[in-house]
């Protein structure tokens, strides 16, 4: 199997769905699965324990502005006009589900309550960009 098991995280997902508690397998730099609550074992695959922190969608441009799709959801969505929104984002990024680039951040805290949280580089506990960890737990 191979690949990454990240298990006991918050996903926040980025399509609208609450986050929820659950684990992500990651193989060949794509997201292969989300799994709600518990994880199986990871066969072959290197298990990364988020410690309850939360998994969300890696920012896809360096300056990225974030909008809630209103301000009562949990979706989020590139700035109008941003380079996300024009590359055609799609199921490939910014969203955390089956088949969608490994692009995802760890974090300490809950970045829908607090957004600047993402600035404390002390809670950003791993960066996954095409599915090569940079920064682990």
């Amino acid at each position: 199997m191979g690949g990454h098991l990240i298990t006991n995280v918050k996903i926040l997902d980025g399509t609208g769905r609450a986050p929820f508690p659950g684990a992500v397998r990651v193989e060949a730099g794509r997201i292969a699965e989300v799994i709600p609550g518990a994880a199986p074992p990871a066969a072959g695959a290197s298990v990364l324990d988020g410690r309850g922190a939360t998994l969300m969608p890696g920012l896809v441009e360096p300056h990225a502005h974030l909008l809630f799709a209103d301000g009562f959801s949990h979706e989020m969505m590139p700035r109008p006009g941003s380079a996300a929104r024009s590359w055609g984002g799609g199921v490939e990024l910014g969203v955390v589900k089956a088949g969608a680039l490994a692009d995802l951040l760890l974090v300490d805290g809950d970045p829908l309550a607090n957004i600047e949280i993402l600035q404390d580089r002390s809670a950003l506990r791993m960066v996954m960009k095409d599915g090569v960890v940079h920064r682990t737990p």
